[in-house]
């Protein structure tokens, strides 16, 4: 059945706030653990980057992927296995946020990372490239952050 477009339009935008939120809180973090912020947004035609940071010296590029639940109750806040979905409820294990970040994404963003790096002269310094996954629980307004570190840029 089509989605009337008011409807559809609403979804959208409500689910950039999502998207905004997620980023927003991840930043937040970050900056509470002491890095310093670059760039958020970073649009190009190949892509974009969500966040750019900078903690010790190393550029972290950081996509980040948010759910929004009415209740979410995590066995771990945070986990560095992309495979381990013990800390997803039911509603969430057919589909996990970092799941939409397949090799062509990752490809797509390992040249905007690229462009990034020429344009701003950083030929020299370290980087990663990291996902922040971010459980909204509305219910209990609370939000649950889990980084998946390192992640290898190919192509």
């Amino acid at each position: 059945m089509p989605i009337p477009k008011s409807i559809g339009r609403s979804i959208g935008k409500r689910r950039k706030q999502v998207g905004a939120l997620g980023e927003a809180l991840v930043l937040k973090h970050l900056k509470n653990k002491g890095f310093k912020h670059l760039h958020s947004n970073y649009l190009k035609r190949q892509g974009e980057l969500d966040l750019v940071v900078e903690f010790e010296g190393k550029i972290h590029f950081i996509e980040v992927k948010t759910v929004s639940r009415e209740n979410f109750v995590p066995k771990t806040q945070v986990s560095a296995n992309i495979h381990d979905k013990t800390n997803v409820i039911r509603e969430t294990l057919e589909h996990l946020p970092e799941e939409n970040v397949s090799a062509w994404k990752i490809r797509k963003l390992g040249r905007v990372v690229q462009i990034y790096i020429e344009e701003n002269h950083l030929y020299e310094k370290e980087w990663q490239f990291d996902i922040a996954v971010v459980y909204l629980d509305r219910g209990n307004r609370r939000a649950y952050i889990k980084f998946i570190k390192d992640i290898p840029l190919v192509g």
